[in-house]
């Protein structure tokens, strides 16, 4: 309506709006109500945001296969937008969504029975982490990878390497707040 009426979309999308209100309804432990922000989020333009958030809830309720379904949904968001040239994102951020896509993927099978996808899940997650690392990326940025991987690293038995990369974060950016909150909550849980 925005556009026809002012020949102008509105900024954010209405589908980035409802993802914004997914998020505080999740971070006030609203969780139905997420849910379904989430899903009128991918109404829209559907993002690997929404599909992410969506699995991620599965994965903490312990539904597996609805978690699963949601990262399907996110892989095709992220095919989708490979190969239209309307839609295309760039390279970097190809790269990042490829790597959030194949971590969660990993964690959800490996609490699942197929022990095998899962190390193969956290394989090509690292290996996206790293071509990203290439890419010449920013040292917030580089925190997040490192975390990312040592994430994996930690799921796949390698606590050594998963710790000198949550070492590796800290170095980064050492003012990042959220890069301790996250290693401390990982290692937490375990």
């Amino acid at each position: 309506k925005a556009k026809k009426r002012f020949r102008k979309a509105l900024e954010p999308s209405l589908g980035r709006a409802h993802f914004a209100i997914g998020h505080g309804y999740y971070n006030a432990g609203m969780i139905k109500k997420a849910i379904a922000a989430f899903r009128k989020s991918l109404s829209g333009v559907p993002s690997q945001d929404a599909y992410l958030q969506l699995a991620k809830i599965h994965f903490k309720r312990g539904q597996m296969k609805e978690a699963l379904a949601e990262i399907d949904g996110a892989e095709r968001v992220q095919i989708a937008q490979r190969q239209s040239p309307k839609r295309r994102k760039s390279a970097r951020e190809a790269i990042y969504w490829k790597g959030r896509i194949w971590s969660l993927r990993g964690h959800v099978l490996g609490l699942g029975s197929d022990k095998a996808a899962a190390v193969q899940a956290h394989r090509k997650a690292i290996l996206a982490w790293q071509e990203l690392t290439r890419t010449g990326v920013d040292p917030s940025t580089q925190a997040e990878i490192h975390i990312r991987v040592g994430r994996s690293l930690y799921a796949l038995g390698l606590r050594a390497e998963a710790l000198n990369h949550f070492d590796r974060a800290i170095d980064a950016k050492p003012s990042r707040k959220e890069t301790y909150a996250e290693i401390i909550a990982m290692l937490t849980t375990y």
